[in-house]
């Protein structure tokens, strides 16, 4: 079989270490394979790193195990071509033998051409893909704190949600901290609402007419302020976004002209 590349790394990653085989011309025309196994800690990364270098590697691949191969991945990415694996392609390709090691079999299917890589989006888009998917998480948490208070509400025969948009709007919020504080009188509740809302104050009279305790008080409480922490840190994370994308505004300007696009669906 063709040898695409001369000396080349293959790497078995876990989380506390990882093998990593080196496959290099020997004599009479064979292949040598060398072994050692390695810490994941970052000193540890850098001395396999300048192992390989010593040995001559050029290209190194590994399998994208949970997210255990993001150091090695990123230290030997400074250094030399470097492969991320999709595990189900490497079982895919027949011929294996069950005594070889993972790491020596990722080295001889990658010598030989055999692997393809996964994209691997270079360090400033990863930087900027781990706030955005966080930001993905956050509004996740907010989606599912409002859900409780509206069920913790329900419990109380609190109807809010049935009447206004959201239990996050500021006419909501203004309801929820005078029942909290202790207001029985759902007519004075109700006019709590503010703009647009004010022309549903009957309704929310009888919406806010419950038996709300001080038990749904203590468990409001607490949920308000858990979604106003969230809040809280949507908007820094949204001025720290902001600032990462400086470099790419031309192309999220044009992005947006697509129509349905927006600032919010790129983040």
């Amino acid at each position: 079989m063709e040898l695409l590349f001369d000396r080349v790394a293959g790497l078995d990653i876990g989380k506390a270490s990882l093998s990593v085989c080196v496959r290099t011309p020997g004599p009479n025309g064979r292949r040598v394979s060398e072994v050692r196994t390695y810490p994941t800690m970052t000193r540890s990364l850098q001395a396999m790193r300048n192992w390989l270098l010593e040995r001559g590697v050029t290209i190194a691949a590994m399998e994208s195990t949970s997210t255990y191969w993001k150091a090695p991945f990123y230290c030997l990415e400074e250094v030399m071509t470097t492969w991320l694996l999709n595990a189900a392609h490497i079982k895919a390709v027949p011929g294996r033998k069950t005594d070889v090691r993972d790491a020596e079999w990722i080295a001889q299917l990658l010598e030989h051409g055999l692997l393809s890589p996964s994209f691997v989006p270079p360090p400033e888009i990863r930087r900027l893909r781990m706030l955005t998917r966080y930001r993905v998480q956050l509004m996740g948490d907010r989606t599912r704190d409002t859900i409780r208070l509206e069920l913790m509400l329900e419990d109380a025969s609190i109807k809010l949600s049935s009447v206004a948009s959201s239990l996050t709007t500021t006419s909501a919020r203004a309801m929820l901290g005078a029942l909290i504080a202790g207001e029985q009188d759902s007519r004075v509740l109700a006019e709590l609402a503010k703009g647009k809302m004010r022309i549903k104050i009957p309704q929310l009279a009888e919406a806010l007419t419950g038996h709300f305790d001080e038990q749904h008080a203590q468990l409001a409480r607490t949920m308000l302020h858990r979604l106003e922490l969230i809040e809280a840190a949507l908007t820094e994370l949204d001025a720290v976004i902001a600032a990462a994308c400086r470099p790419w505004a031309r192309q999220l300007e044009l992005l947006q002209t697509i129509p349905g696009v927006g600032r919010l669906v790129l983040a």
